[in-house]
């Protein structure tokens, strides 16, 4: 029933989509959110019944929500507060990428339902005390060295800095398959399966250590979105193998987060942050930026509003200067290589990779003064164009489909990979969550090559 409700949805979508208006129209865009609204209650009802609160599906669909329909319908005219719309940009083209928007998520929704996968049970992944204990260990040693390099070694005056991407993705792998190799041996050695929390909490006091630590260092210098998807990883893995987060506690949770995120968002470029001051100054400071601010709330959602503008720039983009046949995405192509990404896109395209990256293209397209980001609508249209939009974001609701539901390990990589992006992908690349599942297989991959020498070495010892 709810794939011809779904597909209802699509076919409504496009047609609104062929009679958008070439004029801003705020009740046009109020349709196209109302709509998304009533039509994503249904599919995330059944999606919550079917894999509880916490899922991909629950977190994507929200932050795809804000990100595109709130600056149409709630926000503009009245929106110079947000940085990013305070140089010009072209508000006509509003209604169109709202459609497009609108046509894309229906699209996924319906990938997503069509090809659903019956409930099954995860194959059994048999882990040694051994190879547990060493993945601890490493996860342990990269994250205090990383604390050691930020508050020992690292100097900065204030501001913004990104630690090697890289480095920190390898480090979230490393924490992220020391956190998921426990619950399948605390799993495999349990009475019928069944962790009880406070045991959970007690066995993974040193992961849990070593997400404090790496989460302390990146907020202390500003950055956020690598905690976020280290948390979220591990979320995922605790919901799944020891204790069902239900919404009474995840919705506090999250709005604390989104208040705290929101609080370094105004504050990490100011005098006043985590590198000079306390978190009590910090604190204070932040809440007196968003009390004095007319439009509070959505200062608060700032990091949820302000790629609306991107969404709107890249379908302006694509309609004056053409597609860009999916030059952004042959680095995802190449990315299991290292360096492999910017070598073939260098090699075919002629061009680096920033230069065929949609954020920078936008940005100079809008004539920004910094760098804007994207969107995965827009991001999608400029490379595509609207078959993109449909025939990706159906594709890709067919794969979150196939490994929602998990059977193999890797399957729960893809997954969990997903997850950790969810929130960040509508402002983002439909792609953006290939680097971290292609590091955690390579990882997984010499970690399982290392165990097999354990257990040769075993066998070895027990014969001599």
């Amino acid at each position: 029933m709810l794939r011809y409700i779904l597909f209802f949805y699509f076919l409504i979508a496009y047609f609104m989509l062929i009679y958008a208006p070439s004029v801003y129209s705020r009740e046009y865009c109020s349709i196209e959110a109302a709509l998304f609204c009533f039509f994503s209650f249904f599919y995330l009802k059944h999606k919550i019944k079917r894999s509880y609160f916490l899922n991909f599906d629950t977190l994507f669909v929200f932050s795809f929500g804000c990100i595109n329909y709130l600056h149409s319908v709630f926000i503009y005219p009245d929106d110079a507060f947000l940085p990013a719309f305070s140089f010009p940009y072209n508000m006509k083209i509003a209604p169109y990428a709202l459609s497009v928007a609108s046509v894309g998520i229906a699209a996924y929704m319906l990938g997503n339902i069509c090809f659903e996968r019956r409930l099954i049970v995860e194959k059994k992944y048999i882990l040694s005390g051994k190879m547990v204990s060493l993945l601890e260990k490493i996860a342990i040693i990269a994250s205090a060295s990383l604390f050691f390099y930020v508050f020992f070694i690292l100097k900065i005056n204030y501001g913004l800095k990104h630690l090697y991407p890289r480095l920190m993705i390898l480090i979230i792998v490393l924490i992220s398959l020391s956190c998921y190799s426990k619950a399948i041996y605390l799993k495999q050695n349990s009475i019928n399966g069944i962790i009880r929390f406070r045991t959970a909490l007690l066995e993974n006091k040193w992961n849990i250590f070593a997400i404090l630590l790496f989460s302390i260092s990146l907020f202390y210098i500003g950055s956020r979105g690598n905690v976020i998807f280290l948390v979220l990883f591990s979320m995922g893995i605790f919901n799944k193998y020891y204790c069902k987060l239900k919404a009474r506690y995840i919705i506090p949770l999250f709005l604390i987060s989104i208040i705290f995120m929101s609080v370094m968002t105004l504050t990490r470029t100011s005098s006043i942050n985590l590198l000079n001051s306390s978190i009590w100054d910090v604190a204070e400071k932040g809440y007196e930026s968003i009390s004095k601010s007319a439009n509070p709330l959505w200062v608060v959602l700032l990091d949820l509003v302000v790629n609306a503008r991107t969404l709107y720039d890249g379908i302006e983009y694509t309609i004056s200067q053409g597609v860009l046949y999916g030059s952004s995405y042959v680095q995802y192509l190449f990315c299991f290589i290292p360096g492999g990404g910017m070598f073939f896109t260098s090699f075919l395209l002629g061009k680096t990779t920033l230069e065929v990256n949609t954020g920078e293209i936008l940005t100079k397209f809008s004539h920004a003064p910094y760098g804007i980001g994207t969107n995965m609508i827009g991001d999608i249209y400029m490379n595509f164009s609207l078959m993109g939009v449909v025939l990706l974001l159906f594709l890709f609701g067919v794969l979150v489909s196939k490994c929602e539901n998990c059977e193999t390990k890797y399957q729960s990589f893809l997954y969990y990979s997903l997850l950790a992006n969810s929130i960040y992908i509508p402002r983002s690349s439909i792609f953006c969550w290939v680097d971290l599942f292609i590091m955690l297989l390579l990882c997984e991959i010499l970690f399982r090559t290392i165990s097999k020498q354990f257990k040769k070495y075993d066998k070895r010892i027990e014969a001599i």
